[in-house]
């Protein structure tokens, strides 16, 4: 903007709508990368542009924002020249920019990780967006002046600018890597644009908050903000609670929840996976002694992460709470996703060194993955778990309800027990107990539940 207005300025052999001026304009939004016009305004008129000479045919009407420096912004302008779209004006000393509303956000087309928008800082208008969006956000930005925040799913930060009368916010999940964000705002601080640069700031603020979010976590592992909930497996042939897979929550001191798909992949990331490993097995030797007293040969499910399974701690940890806690070897069930492990030649070693102690192992969320079948000729597993996702189709018409037929008669061709994920109609246990299948979790049965009321029911 600085060097067009300065050229235009220059130019004092023609007046501001000759057609030398004009086709100056012209060359100059031409040349630019950002700009998708270049105009002359009085009085709220744009008399002319690189479009062409306008007279009185166009009014703009009044600026949304005047900055101290005199520029004046009108934040969602439309041109007849342009039917349909929408710009943003920037006006300096009677000539005006024409920039697209969505120039500084552009960039994130491709993107679906970053949530980004400009809106006015006076009217709280909305004028541009790309990626999910809560009206929410508006209001608790306008309300605590910026102040980032997490809602349990975004991190949500902003930067205004008061020189352009609007705010720009970016939201990020909290599952994702702070390097991404990096990546993010060098490419639009190539934009050039003031807008541009106001959403790099606010993306910048976006990593720096993700960064606390890995010290409230790591406060919270000390705390009982991390807490544990238990869902029971049942024998389907009948019903009886035999066992019940452990699972990690956490409650904030103001009684909100954060997700566990949030707060786990920003332990693995930040370090703190075994931590919470460690923790959530102290939680489950401690929860055991009630359940135990009533049901010796209950077992409970804990869930292993791909750091956990590429170091011998995890085998330290566990012969720690069978030499000194009540739980037993049978009465435990460890849960290794596909996902983690991606690095089979180091899981190999550290799940046999788990079976002979005599826990017994499981391929969690089975079929999910790409590598399923070839994880289950090179490991050694004792049960498999179908995932939810193929239990959903049974009884439907969808395209992949023959899938859960194969995976069953593969795991009884390996001579792995079965557990079924997320049953929750009496169809699908009945199905599920015709073809073979022994256990099963669900909300048919129970919705993940505190110890305690996990023990009452096993003492009736």
């Amino acid at each position: 903007m600085d060097r067009a207005v300065t050229a235009l300025q220059s130019n004092t052999n023609s007046g501001p709508c000759a057609d030398a001026k004009i086709r100056l304009m012209r060359e100059l939004a031409l040349s630019s990368r950002y700009l998708q016009g270049i105009g002359y305004v009085s009085n709220d008129y744009l008399l002319c542009s690189s479009y062409g000479f306008h007279g009185k045919e166009i009014s703009l009407g009044r600026p949304d924002h005047i900055g101290k420096n005199g520029d004046a912004v009108r934040a969602s302008v439309n041109l007849p020249m342009a039917k349909n779209k929408t710009f943003l004006l920037v006006e300096r000393k009677g000539y005006v920019v024409i920039i697209h509303r969505d120039l500084a956000i552009d960039v994130f087309l491709n993107d679906p990780d970053i949530a980004i928008g400009i809106f006015s800082t006076i009217s709280h208008n909305l004028n541009a967006r790309r990626g999910s969006f809560d009206p929410a956000w508006i209001t608790r930005l306008s309300a605590s002046r910026n102040r980032p925040f997490f809602d349990g799913q975004f991190i949500v930060a902003a930067r205004p600018s008061a020189k352009l009368g609007i705010t720009a916010y970016a939201a990020i999940p909290g599952n994702r890597l702070a390097p991404r964000v990096r990546q993010l705002t060098w490419l639009l601080g190539s934009l050039g644009a003031a807008s541009g640069l106001v959403v790099m700031g606010a993306l910048w603020y976006v990593a720096k908050q993700r960064l606390s979010v890995r010290s409230l976590l790591k406060s919270a592992l000390k705390t009982s903000e991390i807490y544990m909930v238990y869902q029971p497996v049942v024998n389907l042939s009948t019903r009886e609670w035999i066992g019940a897979e452990a699972l990690v929550r956490w409650r904030r001191p103001d009684g909100s929840d954060i997700r566990p798909d949030i707060f786990i992949p920003i332990a693995e990331e930040t370090g703190l996976i075994q931590q919470m490993t460690l923790r959530i097995m102290e939680t489950v030797a401690h929860d055991s002694v009630g359940i135990l007293k009533k049901n010796p040969r209950f077992h409970i499910g804990m869930n292993l992460s791909g750091i956990d399974l590429e170091s011998n701690t995890i085998i330290e940890t566990l012969q720690r709470l069978l030499e000194h806690g009540h739980l037993r070897a049978n009465n435990l069930l460890l849960e290794a996703t596909e996902r983690t492990l991606l690095k089979a030649h180091l899981a190999n070693q550290v799940l046999s060194d788990i079976r002979s102690m005599g826990i017994a192992v499981a391929i969690d969320d089975f079929g999910t993955g790409y590598s399923s079948l070839s994880y289950l000729t090179e490991l050694k597993f004792d049960y498999l778990k179908i995932d939810k996702s193929f239990v959903d189709t049974i009884g439907t018409n969808s395209a992949t309800s023959h899938v859960i037929f194969h995976i069953i008669k593969m795991a009884q061709s390996l001579k792995l027990s079965i557990i079924a994920e997320g049953v929750e109609s009496e169809h699908q246990a009945r199905f599920l107990e015709q073809h073979g299948v022994q256990f099963a979790q669900g909300w048919l049965f129970a919705k993940p539940m505190l110890v305690a009321d996990l023990v009452d029911h096993i003492h009736r």
